[in-house]
């Protein structure tokens, strides 16, 4: 009788409603923004090999040529690549031309990103927040940023960003196998997704080491087949990203470096690292940085015996790696703008007003690429990032008193879920 009445409930009902209704415009809005995409960027199928084209080794991949597929591999895990072979082999087999093709892959990307998008718009109950989570859906496809990771060849970031905020968010309700799962995809999906280890670590207190053995396990399934196939491929790949010594003027670097006199005229936003350091040394000393920022901040909330918000560090985290990036683009910001839309509206429950004005910041600063010089648009850069940086910080050891309610339902949902068993 109880199952029936369960059943019969208008509210159940209208959930489920809401669900599917939030689930099909989330769908909707990933073949919108694919169908939107005007050219693929770094994705050439018929271009040079490199770390930054995935169309030639997907191609193979397509049909069946792993040879070729471990000689062309672009620097990326297999996530992406696999959940987008049957896409483009279709797309393939009906004579569909390479821009096709390309968003056939893109939509594949991104469909995993709109199923969790309804899923935290499912997940509300009053009507601000809801309103949040349907902002959050369209801030992570539509928005300009998630429009330039698609048209320069990158459909993969935004599914490594969702799957990064879908393993925090699985930790923090309590469910460590599927924060392992999810963690060990993202980081298959681009390396830079290490940026979830710490964390989601964090939200897990008495599992770490499943959590480590999980993510470990599926991260190395997803990385090392093609580096074991192909060494030397790896290494070009890896080369021909890292090997730069260059700086634009957006990089926390900038301040740092030189400008030597066979720079071009024409590249005035354009230096070079210093003590000859390269892209890949310059990202390993930043990252070890922001290692050491985030464990201080942890351990300093632990000190003060207040919680650390797991998703407000990812999203901290997200900032640096662009800040330390000698040469970001537009597009690496779209992972930031990601983690933080669904921090608002997964875990404070609110309209995700940051992470809108983080996209105003991010397209005013490359909008005015063109208009100021070195030192102006270094400065917009560093001030709005120190200041978002500010921010988060702040919010990665807020005192349990300022979270939201939101919030207080995933750390509630593993007792609850003890008490049901």
């Amino acid at each position: 009788m109880s199952a029936l009445s369960h059943r019969r409930n208008p509210a159940v009902s209208f959930g489920r409603l809401f669900a599917v209704a939030g689930g099909l415009l989330a769908c909707g809005a990933a073949v919108f923004a694919s169908l939107s995409v005007q050219g693929s960027g770094d994705y050439q199928v018929h271009g040079a090999v490199s770390g930054d084209n995935a169309g030639p080794a997907l191609l193979a991949l397509a049909h069946g040529q792993l040879g070729t597929f471990a000689s062309h591999q672009p620097l990326m895990g297999l996530s992406s690549l696999i959940i987008r072979v049957p896409f483009v082999a279709v797309g393939s087999a009906i004579g569909a031309g390479g821009l096709t093709g390309y968003r056939l892959g893109v939509l594949a990307c991104l469909l995993p990103c709109a199923l969790f998008a309804a899923w935290v718009m499912a997940r509300r109950s009053s009507p601000g927040a809801v309103a949040g989570a349907m902002l959050a859906a369209a801030l992570i496809l539509l928005s300009p940023v998630s429009s330039n990771a698609l048209s320069s060849g990158h459909p993969e970031e935004l599914l490594a960003a969702v799957a990064v905020a879908a393993a925090t968010l699985a930790a923090m309700r309590g469910r460590p196998a599927w924060a392992g799962v999810l963690l060990g995809v993202a980081i298959g999906t681009k390396e830079w997704a290490v940026i979830g280890v710490l964390p989601v670590l964090v939200a897990v207190p008495e599992r770490r080491r499943l959590v480590c053995a999980i993510a470990g396990g599926t991260a190395l399934l997803l990385l090392a087949p093609p580096v074991l196939a192909d060494p030397h491929a790896f290494s070009a790949a890896s080369r021909s990203l890292g090997n730069t010594h260059l700086v634009n003027a957006i990089s926390g670097w900038w301040p740092l470096s030189s400008r030597p006199a066979d720079i071009p005229a024409g590249a005035p936003l354009v230096g070079v690292l210093p003590a000859s350091l390269d892209k890949s040394s310059a990202l390993a000393i930043g990252f070890i940085a922001s290692l050491v920022v985030a464990i201080g901040l942890w351990r300093a909330a632990a000190a003060r015996g207040v919680r650390t918000d797991p998703l407000a560090l990812v999203a901290l985290l997200a900032l640096l790696r662009c800040l330390i990036d000698p040469g970001p683009v537009e597009y690496y910001y779209a992972p930031l703008l990601i983690v933080v839309a669904i921090w608002e509206a997964a875990v404070l429950g609110r309209l995700p007003m940051v992470a809108v004005c983080t996209l105003a910041a991010v397209s005013l600063t490359f909008r005015a690429a063109g208009h100021l010089g070195a030192a102006e648009l270094n400065a917009l850069s560093l001030a709005w990032g120190l200041i978002l940086g500010g921010y988060l910080v702040s919010q990665v050891v807020r005192s349990s008193s300022a979270v939201g309610p939101a919030a207080l339902a995933l750390a509630q949902a593993p007792s609850c879920a003890a008490d049901n068993a």
